[in-house]
């Protein structure tokens, strides 16, 4: 009739899902706190047509990018973990574990890249040559979301520029002025 402390099991989380968002594109991280270790995850994206969670890729990471994605439009995710403990007998394998579901829809937060801007002035006729180039980087979208140039002009740096010129044709990158 006594009662003898054996010893006590070591805590376990779920996985906890976070999403990040960005144009086209969904991020998935998560963490957990496990005493076995987890050497695989599969990552499920829900199926509106179905209304099924759909398994869409895997990591052996705890992050996973989603891209090709509709701006706007709603996905739903879960993770499933597999792993094992050290010491093999005795213990179920895999352990499966199952995060929360998690929902966000991917938006264009990155910026069009900043044309390089060259101008050559032809004082005799009278007029300029305006030429424009991208040089892309990491921090900014190439130019698949311009849809129009605008071109400004001021007679002094601290005047107010006027719009001069409207260019609608996103493939033009020069303009006489």
């Amino acid at each position: 009739g006594n009662y003898y402390f054996v010893g006590a099991s070591q805590p376990a989380s779920s996985v906890y899902l976070t999403l990040t968002t960005t144009h086209k594109t969904i991020i998935l991280n998560w963490e957990e706190k496990v005493p076995w270790t987890n050497y695989r995850y599969t990552i499920y994206r829900l199926n509106d047509g179905t209304n099924q969670f759909d398994s869409i890729g895997f990591s052996t990471t705890r992050t996973y990018k989603d891209s090709g994605l509709e701006n706007g439009q709603t996905y739903c995710y879960k993770i499933k973990s597999s792993g094992f403990y050290s010491a093999k007998a005795g213990y179920v394998n895999p352990i499966i574990n199952f995060s929360e579901e998690a929902c966000a829809f991917p938006k264009d937060t990155i910026k069009p890249c900043r044309p390089k801007l060259t101008a050559t002035a032809n004082c005799d006729l009278k007029n300029t040559q305006l030429n424009w180039q991208y040089i892309p980087d990491s921090s900014c979208a190439f130019d698949t979301d311009i849809k129009n140039f605008r071109i400004y002009f001021s007679k002094q740096l601290s005047n107010n520029y006027e719009l001069i010129k409207e260019i609608n044709d996103v493939k033009q990158r020069s303009y006489l002025d």
